[in-house]
């Protein structure tokens, strides 16, 4: 049977969130008891499944492990917020239950919280799994060429959220100081977590694929509705960003740059899902704005390149006119 152990200042909580996951549950659970780092509190919130997730997670093996059991679904935002407010550990992290850690996960984050006292969170590289939890991938990080503690990961986290939300164990104190998830951001609510966080602390990073991604049929498709949803949330997100007079001024700077990526990078998706009219609105207006933005030249030609192959996909009858 299973214990959380609760010995002074250095506990980890594990927080699994769950919903309809019962095929992987387990197996995520097995990777946080076979951890190597041994001061681990685990929680585990159910919310409101309705597989078999609940017969897994109530075996007698796993009787010494607290788990709160939704009766209503209240999504993922929120019972990631409750597992903050609930847990006891110094350190916290959350995991998908779907996903998995490698052995060595907590003590390597922990080592590096330990040699560096100022830093907010510490992160590592990933592997994608399969349903059989067969390698077939890695979630690579290609900023950083090594481990180490870095002050600019702030301008990375502008352009792209290169820091997947399981691979990453927050201080507490840093969640006391900065609060809880933004319940705006539905899809996105680890990235703004994430900008928030590099706003005010250092990031420590470990160059060892420590977290392990399943890729399945259920988080493999993704609707356009989806898709739409991030899309809107990252706009919102990037403006509000900036809207904060405290951010330095080489933030600052990099205003007009970040907001016209993005804009650019939405137009691209939405040719690219056949919503052309929408993507050339934006675009029209990109051009005449008076912010002085630039259209890089690679970004117009993939917009033009969309257009013509989202073109020919929907009317191949008019390839004729482009020969």
């Amino acid at each position: 049977m299973y214990e959380n152990k609760r010995n002074i200042s250095q506990l980890v909580s594990v927080i699994i969130p769950s919903y309809n996951y019962g095929s992987y549950i387990g197996k995520a659970i097995e990777s946080v008891l076979n951890q190597t780092y041994d001061n681990i509190e685990l929680i585990i919130i159910d919310d409101a499944s309705t597989d078999d997730t609940l017969e897994i997670i109530s075996d007698e093996k796993y009787q010494g492990i607290k788990k709160i059991i939704h009766q209503n679904n209240k999504g993922n935002v929120s019972t990631f917020n409750e597992g903050y407010r609930v847990c006891s550990g110094k350190y916290v992290v959350l995991l998908s239950s779907d996903d998995e850690y490698n052995p060595t996960f907590i003590e390597a984050t922990m080592r590096m919280f330990q040699n560096n006292s100022d830093l907010g969170v510490v992160y590592t590289e990933g592997e994608i799994i399969d349903n059989y939890g067969n390698i077939v991938g890695s979630l690579e990080n290609n900023i950083h060429k090594s481990s180490g503690v870095f002050n600019n990961e702030l301008v990375h986290l502008l352009s792209n959220c290169h820091i997947p939300h399981c691979s990453a164990v927050i201080k507490r104190s840093v969640i006391e100081d900065i609060g809880l998830y933004n319940q705006l951001y539905t899809r996105i609510c680890d990235w703004d977590y994430w900008l928030r966080i590099a706003s005010l602390y250092k990031v420590g990073f470990v160059k060892e694929p420590l977290y392990r991604y399943r890729r399945h049929g259920k988080n493999m498709s993704v609707s356009i509705n989806t898709l739409q949803t991030v899309k809107s949330e990252v706009e919102v997100l990037i403006y509000s960003f900036f809207q904060n007079s405290a951010l330095p001024s080489h933030i600052m700077n990099m205003k007009v740059d970040i907001i016209n990526k993005h804009l650019l990078n939405n137009i691209l998706r939405d040719i690219q899902s056949g919503f052309w009219s929408r993507g050339m609105r934006t675009l029209k207006t990109m051009i005449n704005s008076p912010n002085g933005m630039k259209l890089d030249y690679n970004y117009a030609l993939k917009i033009v390149r969309s257009f013509i192959k989202s073109l020919f996909i929907s009317s191949p009858r008019l390839i004729k006119y482009f020969r």
